[in-house]
């Protein structure tokens, strides 16, 4: 499927997408998301169809500026709390369901962005952004209640006046966000062979992730022998604490860090090194520790990048991925 960059490009399909890395361009991969909004609401490429205005506000499809497409939603606000609200099509949303709704905005005053699961009670979530002259991303998250009723999105003014563009909308049933998507974006895949580059007797893979998101069993590294079971995996995994797991023979050699290693929107230098059946753990330049059953890694024909082969994508970027044929010392 296609894809789009943090600037609202769009990269064809099939084409990996590269964002500004720790050095130079970086791999983006990131999971399968549908955006729940029509197109029309998600970037207003034909008109204002499923925008509802709301207060003492003007509303416009412009074309002078966009983040995406060729128009977006321009709002002039005389008092406070005038804008605009979408709902998400369909009716009633499943109760208990987490959501994330995000858009790009720019512009001049104070606006409240708020997720809504009832709009006669208090919101989901609600965020005060102090607009600038750039397009900056806006996000909301929330939980629906125990009851039936539709998800909205307001976008309204603060305090006082306020005149601003929004592009770029987007609604996920996810606790977190990804990029952009004006439909449906399949899971990005990327493996490389490892004949000539893995070695299971020995070698190291080092390399610079920056993670969007926490969730379990999100998988920046994976290969494997037979079947992507606990004791056939060649892996370095984190979890929704942001705890690493490094394995070259799945269970039989592991070695899981403390909690809290990796950190949302951080670079962290991330390496794992093996010799003579024991695995050495790194991480930002400090050996992590070290597991030892003396068996050598299993290894299979591919290695998977930013994810496994159950498509547990990693949500991120990875930069300057390096891999030796032997393992590196401490000091190197």
């Amino acid at each position: 499927s296609i894809a789009y960059l943090s600037d609202g490009t769009q990269v064809t399909a099939n084409q990996p997408r590269f964002e500004q890395g720790k050095f130079g361009k970086a791999l983006l991969i990131e999971e399968n998301t549908t955006n729940l909004l029509t197109a029309n609401q998600s970037s207003v490429e034909t008109d204002l169809t499923g925008f509802t205005r709301n207060g003492d506000s003007t509303l416009t499809r412009d074309t002078t500026t966009a983040w995406h497409g060729v128009a977006s939603i321009k709002t002039i606000a005389s008092t406070s709390n005038a804008g605009w609200y979408i709902q998400v099509p369909g009716g009633n949303v499943p109760r208990n369901t987490t959501y994330t709704a995000s858009l790009y905005v720019k512009g001049a005053g104070q606006i409240n962005v708020a997720l809504y699961h009832n709009a006669g009670i208090a919101p989901l979530q609600r965020i005060t952004v102090n607009l600038k002259t750039d397009w900056q991303r806006v996000i909301v998250t929330g939980t629906t209640r125990d009851e039936d009723y539709p998800l909205r999105l307001y976008v309204r003014s603060s305090d006082g006046a306020a005149e601003w563009y929004a592009d770029g909308i987007q609604v996920e049933q996810k606790p977190y966000v990804t990029s952009f998507i004006d439909g449906t974006r399949a899971a990005e895949t990327l493996a490389i062979p490892t004949e000539g580059v893995l070695n299971p007797q020995e070698g190291t893979v080092e390399f610079w992730a920056k993670v969007n998101s926490l969730r379990d069993w999100g998988c920046l590294l994976q290969s494997y022998v037979s079947s992507p079971g606990a004791t056939d995996r060649f892996a370095i995994y984190y979890d929704a604490n942001g705890s690493l797991q490094y394995e070259i023979a799945g269970y039989n050699v592991r070695y899981a860090s403390p909690n809290g290693t990796l950190q949302i929107g951080n670079w962290a230098f991330i390496a794992m090194a093996w010799r003579n059946g024991t695995l050495y753990a790194y991480f930002n330049g400090q050996l992590l520790g070290t597991a030892s059953p003396g068996v050598d890694a299993t290894i299979g024909s591919i290695l998977r990048i930013g994810h496994s082969a159950q498509e547990q994508q990693m949500n991120g970027l990875i930069d300057d991925l390096r891999i030796s044929s032997r393992a590196l010392t401490d000091e190197e």
